[in-house]
């Protein structure tokens, strides 16, 4: 086994060196048989979109999706371009999960991180759960927004034939509406978590370290998943991004903070549509959490919003 590529989870077998072919053949259809776990993570596989909205009917039942999953050819050599696979990855590693573990991505996340480090975090919530539930209110109108330095992203946001636009309007057919419908709220969907900002914060200081005894990754894992796979123009955004394995880093348009202290972090995280953002800075011992909402504009990037709250805590963390 090559170092670093086991995790430390024994129910998690995953070599991210390996092909995913090897826990499930059928994916090698289509050219994809050399993709690696690792080439996935890094969103450099060359498969960000779907040839059609998924459903709910489709999340449920799963078949279909993996279907499509399967039948996707690489739209670049993988591992030579990245762009951020917005809808697919979440897909691709749950089935990855569920095929060396037996287990489903609720149970894991119950079983696995909630439960060893006390989250009020869930993939799926129980039906009980669900007026706890805060709204998602749609985006403001913001036409006047328009960035000339991300102009050819903003192009491309209106542009149905946008590599973009297909990756994330025309690979789910999730509307505002169905944000806040409780049916999806109790499906296990990938990308799709429940939990408060504490319980994230808290989730991804066991990521970059210890929280009471409890470590999810160990320093050569972490290092390994920080340290920059993919970088430089993103296919998909069409401006400068970088990722880790799984995790987006510093450095990329996408990716909030502006202070001194900030730009030479070894951070990792990750956005999510509503302006969100979650990551862990082991060197500077901060782990941060800002999960609104109310959803930040399409053209807005990186959010305002978490940018001035980013600053404001690598402010208090140098200044201790």
């Amino acid at each position: 086994m090559r170092p670093g590529g086991r995790t430390r989870w024994s129910r998690c077998l995953l070599d991210l060196d390996a092909p995913i072919a090897e826990y499930w053949p059928a994916f090698a259809a289509e050219g994809k048989g050399g993709i690696t776990v690792a080439t996935a993570l890094a969103h450099s596989a060359g498969i960000p979109a779907f040839p059609r909205p998924v459903t709910f009917d489709d999340q449920v039942a799963r078949e279909p999706v993996l279907e499509m999953l399967a039948g996707l050819r690489p739209l670049w050599t993988p591992g030579t371009r990245h762009g951020y696979h917005a809808i697919t990855l979440g897909f691709l590693l749950t089935e990855l999960l569920r095929r060396t573990t037996g287990s489903t991505e609720g149970r894991l996340a119950r079983e696995l991180l909630a439960r060893p480090l006390g989250l009020d975090l869930h993939i799926g919530l129980d039906p009980a759960d669900v007026p706890r539930v805060a709204g998602v209110v749609p985006p403001e109108d913001g036409e006047d927004r328009f960035d000339p330095s991300i102009g050819e992203y903003c192009a491309a946001v209106k542009d149905p034939a946008s590599l973009f636009h297909r990756a994330t309007f025309g690979s789910s057919a999730m509307s505002f509406a169905d944000m806040n419908d409780s049916r999806y709220h109790t499906v296990e969907r990938p990308a799709a978590g429940y939990a408060t900002a504490a319980s994230v914060a808290r989730l991804f200081a066991a990521l970059g370290g210890s929280v009471g005894g409890v470590r999810l990754l160990g320093p050569e894992l972490r290092d390994r998943a920080r340290t920059a796979h993919s970088s430089g123009t993103d296919e998909v955004f069409r401006f400068g991004t970088a990722f880790g394995l799984g995790y987006m880093l510093p450095g990329g348009r996408l990716w909030p903070g502006s202070g001194p202290e900030y730009g030479g972090s070894r951070a990792f995280g990750h956005i999510g549509s509503t302006g969100a953002l979650a990551f862990a800075d082991p060197e500077h011992e901060l782990a941060f959490a800002y999960l609104p909402n109310r959803m930040k504009h399409v053209y807005e990037f990186p959010d305002r919003r978490a940018t001035a709250l980013v600053d404001a805590a690598y402010t208090a963390a140098t200044s201790a």
